[in-house]
């Protein structure tokens, strides 16, 4: 039997094992949802990252973390100063193209900052009791849930 008709018998094998198994006339690998949806595999996938299968990745990361630096934010963010210390020192790799000598482009590879930050002033009383009415005004402040 040449290996063609080895691994030919092999899947006719293995698709008649799983139809058997599934009670199915054919086997289908997609069905009407993905296999990562199925509620089994979610609880595995949820205990193997937060050793808990009814907690989900980002609400076990809203939970461990309770300092955070929105992105974006126009009106800046406090933090303290060991979080801005790390974001400030934070490097990445970038490439930029470049032309050769002999006319080839090239990409070549830089370090830069990985985050623009700008330390404002210290806040004034009247600032400080903008950002706690603000705050009181926001539920999600004090509970972390948006």
């Amino acid at each position: 039997m040449t290996n063609i008709k080895r691994i030919k018998f092999f899947i006719k094998g293995l698709n008649s094992t799983l139809n058997q198994k599934l009670g199915k006339k054919s086997f289908e690998y997609y069905s009407d949802q993905y296999w990562n949806d199925l509620p089994r595999i979610q609880n595995y996938i949820n205990q193997s990252t937060t050793d808990n299968p009814n907690l989900t990745w980002i609400k076990d990361i809203l939970i461990r973390f309770k300092k955070y630096v929105p992105f974006n934010n126009e009106e800046g963010w406090h933090v303290p100063n060991i979080i801005l210390q790390q974001i400030e020192h934070a490097e990445m790799q970038k490439f930029k193209t470049v032309t050769m000598p002999n006319g080839e482009k090239q990409l070549e590879p830089y370090i830069t900052k990985k985050f623009n930050v700008r330390v404002l002033d210290p806040l004034t009383p009247e600032d400080m009791d903008k950002l706690a009415a603000s705050q009181a005004a926001n539920p999600s402040f004090h509970t972390g849930v948006n």
